[in-house]
Parts: C-alpha cells; structure tokens; sequence
C-alpha cells in the first residue's frame, strides 16, 4: 500500500497551503482517550522517532505527553497508534484535538475507532481481615520461576524506590520502569502499600524524564502498557511464557525491566516481609522454589 500522497495546491486555491486532508482510523489506550478528552488546548510535537512522535498536550491535569504511533512500536497506555502508511504521512508540528476522539496532524484527520484496555488487571478481590492482600499462593512462586529464567541477569539495581527513580539514563531509565512494574504488580494484587509506594514515587517525578515520569503516573494512576498488563493476567498461568516472550520485545531493555519489577513484587509477597517502605535489600535472592516458604538463592 503506497503513502497516500499530499495534494498540491492549485492556481485557483485561495489559500496557497491548502491540502487535501488525509482520513485515518486508529486504535488507542483506554488511558490515552482519556487524556485526549481532558485537552486544553494544541499539543505540539516534541520529539520523533522512527515508530513514534511525541506530542506535548496540555490537558485539565497538567501537560502530559500523547505518543502517535504505528505497529512496530508498543501498546504504550499514552499512545494512538496508526497504520505505517499513515504515521508516514504525519508532517505537522501542531496537534489539534477535535472531538474527544479526533485529532488532527497537518494534513492528517485521525479518527480513534478502537481502543484496548490499559487498566491494571485485578488478581485479588479481597483481602484478609487485617487489611492485608491474602498470602501468595504455590503458583504464584511457579510464575516468578518462569518470569527470573526468561528475563535472566540484571545487572544491580539500587534497592529503594527514591533510589530507583531516574536510574538508568535514557528515556525511559531502567529503574523508573522497574518501578513501574512493582506498583502494577501491587495494585494487581491489592497490596495495601501501594499508596504509600506511590508517594514515594511522585516525589520523585523530576528525578527523572518527561516521558518516563508520564508512564509512572499512569502507572500510579492505574494504567500499563498492555504487554505488561497481559503478563499480570498470564501470572498462575500456562499463558505466561508467551506472555513473558512479548513483554521482552517491548523496548531495547524496557520490558525485560518491567518483568524485573513485577518479579521484584512477587518475591516481596512470597517472602511476606512487614515492611511499610519498599526496600529491596530485603531481596537479595534471584529466583523463587517453586512451593517453598521462601526465596533462595532502551528506552521503550
């Protein structure tokens, strides 16, 4: 399929920058549709890239950062994502918001026909009487053995959240994204800790980059991208080592930094450590026994 071609204008035209506008249906994040609802106002881009081009919008809740997309890149819930043919197309510096589901790039209209969910999936429904999420079941241990065995050696992590925050360097550091995948971990699991890791997050938001700290406030708000929110619902399992397989390709190292952190989580509940602060000291050990009581042993 070619790249539809921009119209020239003509002699008669009125207005000598006028083009034919190009029509386009995309797909997008749950979360990405309602960051474009709440828009105050054009976004301009920001930054480009060979699978995505990052707009700066400013929206009810502060400026936030909208990526556009195509199928190469990965189901990040801030992103729209479009077909190769017209992502190519893209040439504007401007982006309107015209519809709570329409946005328009130069000579591009781009219409959001479907979306998928970027909600963090709910593993546990209810907790026990004191308040706490109930203990982590024998599969669970099986998952974080399948989970350590794909991902393999990381190299050294810091080991508390203030630490973690901007880590890494590039866009996204590997530290913020292993901090994204423990507080998905947590919220999947109805970890009563989360709001206390989640402050400890959003105090740490200008350690660290513009597009990354927008991930770790959809991540604190609930939303993931979707190759990590198929591997939650993959945990317990026989889905899960395919699910693992496309974490991985997220990113140059990114998904495999996100399983890091929902591995992290795991462990921290297998061990069932009383901590009221996130501190991975407390973890020193790379893989869980299955059915034991305790462990042993790019940017996107």
């Amino acid at each position: 399929m070619r790249t539809p071609a921009l119209a020239r204008p003509t002699r008669q035209d009125p207005d000598a920058a006028a083009v034919t506008p190009i029509v386009a249906s995309a797909a997008a994040a749950a979360a990405a549709t309602q960051l474009i609802a709440t828009a105050t106002g054009p976004g301009r881009r920001v930054a480009e890239f060979a699978h995505t081009q990052l707009f700066e919008l400013p929206t009810c809740e502060g400026t936030q950062l909208l990526a556009l997309t195509t199928g190469s890149a990965s189901y990040s819930a801030n992103s729209v994502r479009l077909p190769a043919t017209y992502f190519h197309a893209l040439d504007g510096e401007r982006l309107e918001v015209t519809g709570t589901r329409e946005l328009t790039v130069g000579a591009l209209r781009i219409t959001i026909t479907r979306t998928w969910r970027s909600a963090v999936p709910r593993l546990v429904r209810n907790r026990t009487q004191n308040g706490a999420a109930p203990p982590i079941s024998t599969r669970t241990g099986d998952s974080g053995a399948i989970l350590q065995s794909a991902i393999g050696a990381r190299p050294p992590a810091p080991t508390t959240i203030d630490q973690l925050i901007g880590w890494g360097g590039g866009l996204t550091p590997t530290g913020d994204d292993i901090v994204c995948g423990l507080l998905a971990a947590a919220r999947a699991y109805a970890d009563p800790r989360l709001a206390d890791w989640s402050a400890q997050t959003a105090a740490r938001l200008h350690a660290t980059t513009d597009l990354s700290a927008q991930f770790l406030r959809l991540a604190m708000a609930g939303h993931v991208t979707a190759e990590l929110r198929e591997l939650l619902l993959a945990l317990d399992t026989p889905h899960l080592a395919a699910a693992v397989r496309r974490l991985l390709r997220v990113g140059h190292a990114s998904g495999a930094d996100l399983g890091t952190g929902v591995l992290r989580y795991l462990e921290l509940r297998h061990l069932d450590l009383p901590l009221r602060h996130l501190d991975l000291r407390d973890l020193p050990l790379r893989h869980l026994e299955s059915g034991s009581e305790a462990c042993e042993g790019e940017p996107r």
